[in-house]
């Protein structure tokens, strides 16, 4: 046995209880080991074979022989279970991150996923169920890993009722639970070493380069990005306040536009007033009592614009999109579409928002944002709600509050992805203009460097315009924001004109066929870089396979684009992420620390979200700020790697560094 197999089973989770009450833990330990630390004579109790039973208040017992061994400690899902450790035995805390910084502890949940992504299949796999002997499960559950990486079937036993109800046998011996409770338990640790060798065996992949193929490793990262995860679930566990009287007022503002824009639709004969039960499901679900006739709106936005052919779907429907919508010469029409945003926050995120109630009169909830720690990129994504994707306006991220005495630091990587696509260039092509902007000048402007381009003026000229927000030149700007973002990734004129639509530019393809030959004259490396793409796709039939040496992460079945984002997107993510989980080590361990007692809250892609005391709010925004910079740099070592500072007592994208008489942080919204 080359690893130490752990589990809990806990109380029920619910949306204010992430870290619910262990009931039990169980370990697969070699026999030599656990006879050196006294497991099963001292503590713990011998169930079968290596695996032993322990109670929660014997977890320092746990931890000592986890210390006192060089063997890795394999969970599945370990995030969740060393958070319960931790949210239950604070003083367990550092020791944690200490295993995890000497890359004790792996998960074999985040193995598969990596594996998965290896080979193309990660989002195929994501929430599939597969079908066993005596049940489905789902493809990235213990589970379906064991029947996809070691051919095992442990479905007899994994009965949800049983999962669900270990609170039944809280505190009864062992020797007298149903056998049931034994089995469930004594099957997830007792194959967690065969499934961790499994997955070494499939690590392995081959990866396809046009100078000479690569055999590489691709669980490299798994105890890495298992360290990510527990320290985003951290963040998770600890949550965001939520101002409900806020979310109340916001709730009472977007029904009434809502309710405006319904009634015009139905006063203009787009729409029917519901009746009887449907009016009633309608109420109950919280949805507006109409029913849209989909057919007249489209005829009428038909009858308000020439034959456009990108208005049209593939089959030759007429689109109803809000872009197409918003076109349409009939006011009753465009309120409907732009009132569409308000629909989405009134069905997604105040419903979310509001199930943050801790008890019935108190005017705070918290809101615990459940994050997906992997993707396709190596991003991260969340949902319940997912707060990594809130628009700038709307009013969502004002409902969010840092707690009596405390605000928010919000520390964002400027312009990270055109800087790491610099890096990018920089290892595959071994130079870059664009690279050298950035070396000579840290606080280079990519943006404002194409509009003065594009204007045919200084660069020098082009940022005092900026400074004094000239009209032309901020336009000019915002257009060449989307063509730095969309072209490196291999997007097509036709793509780009849509891409544009979500900063509020328009273009036609003939603009935009235009706007990708002047980015290539300005960047002609980038051009070579997307010529490379093609030919790593060109290699193998499912797509290019991405590989990045300096993170040791790969990602099969990439498409053209999709390889094309992958290697700085997934750069950005891994340095953002490093930042993240030091940042979190500091602030619940390091008592040197200007961290220590703040909490990292939520991790938006290139943005850090930190609570932290008023009182240490400049110190710590000085030392994230240190860390964000340098984590980067493990991953950029070229390119300069630059974060701005915001402080403020609710969550806006309005937030600055406002600073007192003193010179001291505070917050930007304080009165």
């Amino acid at each position: 046995m080359s690893v130490i197999g752990f589990d809990l089973e806990t109380h029920l989770i619910t949306d204010q209880c992430k870290a619910p009450k262990i009931i039990v833990g169980a370990v697969n330990v070699p026999t030599e080991i656990a006879e050196a630390c006294g497991l099963g004579s001292s503590w713990g109790e011998h169930i079968r074979d290596t695996v032993y039973f322990f109670q929660p208040s014997e977890i320092q017992h746990f931890l000592a022989m986890v210390e006192g061994c060089d063997l890795p400690v394999v969970a599945h899902n370990a995030a969740f279970d060393w958070g319960c450790i931790a949210a239950h035995t604070p003083s367990a805390i550092s020791r944690i991150f200490k295993l995890f910084r000497n890359r004790r502890l792996d998960c074999t949940y985040i193995r598969t996923m990596i594996l998965h992504n290896s080979k193309g299949q990660l989002k195929e796999n994501r929430g599939r169920k597969i079908q066993l002997e005596h049940d489905s499960v789902r493809a990235f559950s213990l589970a379906g890993s064991l029947a996809t990486f070691a051919e095992i079937d442990i479905s007899e036993f994994k009965d949800k009722e049983i999962q669900t109800s270990y609170r039944r046998v809280e505190g009864i011996p062992y020797s007298e639970w149903p056998s049931a409770y034994r089995e469930y338990l004594v099957g997830d640790v007792r194959h967690l070493p065969t499934l961790y060798a499994a997955q070494d065996l499939s690590s392995s992949v081959l990866v396809p380069r046009p100078t000479g193929h690569l055999t590489v490793n691709a669980l490299g990262p798994s105890k890495r990005r298992s360290c990510f995860h527990f320290c985003l679930h951290l963040a998770s566990l600890w949550g965001v306040r939520v101002d409900l009287p806020e979310v109340a007022r916001l709730r009472r503002v977007l029904e009434e536009e809502l309710t405006e824009a319904a009634d015009a639709l139905v006063d203009a004969g787009f729409a029917e007033r519901l009746t009887g039960r449907a009016l009633e499901r309608a109420v109950g679900d919280g949805k507006l009592p109409i029913k849209t006739t989909k057919k007249l709106i489209q005829e009428e936005v038909e009858r308000s614009l020439d034959l456009i052919p990108d208005l049209y779907t593939d089959k030759g429907n007429l689109k109803t999109s809000r872009d197409v919508l918003v076109r349409c010469q009939n006011d009753a029409v465009v309120a409907w579409a732009k009132a569409g945003a308000q629909r989405t926050l009134l069905s997604t995120f105040i419903p979310a928002l509001e199930s943050s109630r801790i008890s019935e009169n108190h005017p705070f909830g918290i809101i615990h944002t459940n994050f997906f720690p992997y993707s396709d990129t190596g991003r991260v994504s969340a949902g319940k709600p997912n707060l990594l994707n809130v628009a700038r306006d709307g009013g969502i991220r004002e409902c969010l509050v840092a707690r009596e005495g405390c605000c928010f630091v919000d520390i964002d990587y400027e312009g990270n992805e055109m800087r790491v696509l610099a890096q990018v260039l920089l290892d595959m092509l071994g130079s870059s203009r664009l690279a050298s902007f950035y070396q000579e000048d840290s606080t280079f402007d990519p943006h404002s460097y194409m509009a003065s381009r594009k204007l045919g003026i200084d660069y020098t000229e082009g940022l005092k315009r900026k400074k004094s927000k000239d009209a032309e030149f901020k336009k000019t700007r915002q257009i060449m924001k989307c063509v730095n973002f969309g072209f490196p990734g291999g997007m097509s004129a036709k793509t780009f004109v849509e891409f544009c639509k979500g900063y509020k530019v328009s273009v036609t393809v003939q603009e935009a066929e235009a706007l990708k030959t002047f980015f290539f004259q300005q960047f002609p490396e980038i051009k070579t870089y997307l010529y490379h793409i093609g030919r790593m796709c060109d290699l193998t039939p499912e797509g290019g396979v991405g590989y990045l040496k300096r993170t040791g992460m790969v990602s099969g079945g990439r498409m053209y684009c999709q390889l094309a984002n992958f290697h700085f997107q997934s750069l950005a993510a891994e340095g953002a992420l490093m930042a993240f989980a030091v940042a979190s080590e500091r602030a619940y361990t390091d008592r040197e620390s200007a961290l220590w007692g703040t909490r990292p809250v939520l991790f938006v892609h290139d943005e850090i979200l930190l609570e932290t005391p008023l009182v240490r709010a400049h110190n710590a925004a000085i030392e994230l700020k240190s860390i964000m910079e340098e984590c980067m740099r493990l991953f950029t070592p070229d390119i300069p790697a630059v974060a701005e500072v915001a402080c403020s007592l609710r969550w806006t994208k309005e937030a600055f560094d406002h600073y007192d008489s003193d010179g001291m942080l505070i917050p930007s919204d304080a009165n």
